[in-house]
């Protein structure tokens, strides 16, 4: 077992004013993404979760060393804690064949609970109509669940519009596979 010698903050006791300050954090890997180039590490201990991230900032050393670990390896990380995102917003572009034109289709926006009220959700949905506009697109478009009504308010107070005359359909599991395999294949 790792000595808590080094050890100068739990993965739950880091707050905004940690950033810039040199943390040293122990822990066991909970997941380990190699983006690329980019090396994301969730790093567990009993008081709570942090990420940590090697990219090309880092020492060719910590990025190799990042690139190694794997699901529930007992780490040590040492470095400069950084700012946690408040939220985020991932989006991709669609086309309607009706308008003739692109649109911005936003897959999940989302800003962490004790974030929300201080208008990071805003900021991201202006930021994406601004994308929109600034590119010509014809709409911005997303799901949202029927139940979650605070989500309904938020985006309707904003002006979307729902779109009733039309239902979500989708092939999944068994009628995936079963469809797939019925399909022609051209002379």
């Amino acid at each position: 077992m790792l000595a808590n010698a080094r050890r100068t903050h739990t993965c739950g006791e880091l707050r905004p004013d940690h950033v810039g300050a040199t943390v040293v954090l122990q822990g066991w890997a909970q997941n380990a993404r190699d983006m690329g180039g980019v090396v994301f590490i969730n790093v567990r201990d009993r008081h709570g979760l942090v990420q940590v991230v090697a990219d090309e900032r880092s020492p060719e050393a910590v990025r190799t060393a990042a690139a190694g670990v794997h699901l529930e390896y007992v780490v040590e990380v040492e470095g400069t804690g950084g700012p946690r995102l408040a939220g985020f917003a991932l989006w991709f572009l669609n086309y309607s064949t009706w308008l003739g034109r692109h649109g911005l289709y936003l897959e999940d926006l989302y800003v962490r609970a004790a974030d929300r009220g201080r208008g990071y959700g805003e900021a991201l949905l202006a930021s994406l109509a601004r994308t929109c506009v600034e590119r010509g697109f014809g709409r911005f478009e997303f799901w949202v669940l029927d139940w979650n009504t605070p989500a309904l308010d938020f985006y309707r107070a904003r002006g979307a519009v729902a779109m009733d005359e039309w239902t979500v359909q989708r092939f999944t599991g068994d009628a995936l596979v079963e469809l797939a395999r019925r399909a022609p294949v051209p002379r």
